[in-house]
């Protein structure tokens, strides 16, 4: 445990008096935080999106996509919402998967619908910032490193959603590869 800590930076106190007990204190540092996520794959990849974003993740029905504006939506429950194919965005190899699931996020009042590969499960995440050389780097929130020694990075689905359903197709030049820009 002290080794572990110790990799996060952060401080094991151990204050013992004989008769009365033994105090254990753990010091993280402050750029740490605990969060809940959803672990999703994406072109063999883990991501997790904080929970506290996401409002559900259902089963990609394709009859119900459709393009308005040149942009995929979809119908849920009678209503329209924007898709985002998250392959596409971080410019991966596209699913060849039978199935894709859609988590739907909401950040305010926006709502998108972001495409996924698998569904992997929830867990609760030590999130660490990015580093100064990928602190400039919009949609992550920074990473974490999960018990099976894969790392994910952390979505920052706010800045999707702001990215995603901003208007122009400007919006997706940040995501592309510097080789595929003109």
């Amino acid at each position: 445990v002290k080794t572990n800590i110790a990799k996060l930076g952060g401080v094991v106190d151990i204050a013992s008096e004989l008769g009365i007990g033994t105090k254990i204190t753990i010091t993280l540092p402050i750029t740490l935080a605990i969060i809940s996520v959803l672990l999703v794959e994406i072109a063999g990849r883990l991501f997790a999106m904080p929970l506290a974003s996401v409002d559900e993740a259902i089963l990609l029905d394709g009859s119900q996509i459709r393009t308005v504006d040149s942009r995929e939506v979809m119908t849920v429950r009678g209503a329209s919402l924007p898709i985002c194919r998250l392959d596409r965005l971080f410019g991966l190899p596209p699913n060849r998967r039978p199935r894709e699931y859609v988590v739907i996020a909401q950040v305010a009042t926006r709502r998108l619908g972001f495409v996924v590969d698998e569904l992997v499960g929830q867990r609760d995440i030590v999130i660490k910032a990015l580093g100064p050389s990928l602190k400039g780097v919009r949609g992550f929130a920074g990473a974490t490193e999960l018990g099976d020694q894969r790392v994910a990075l952390v979505l920052d689905v706010a800045a999707l959603i702001e990215e995603v359903l901003s208007p122009g197709e400007a919006r997706f030049l940040a995501w592309q590869p510097a080789a595929g820009r003109a």
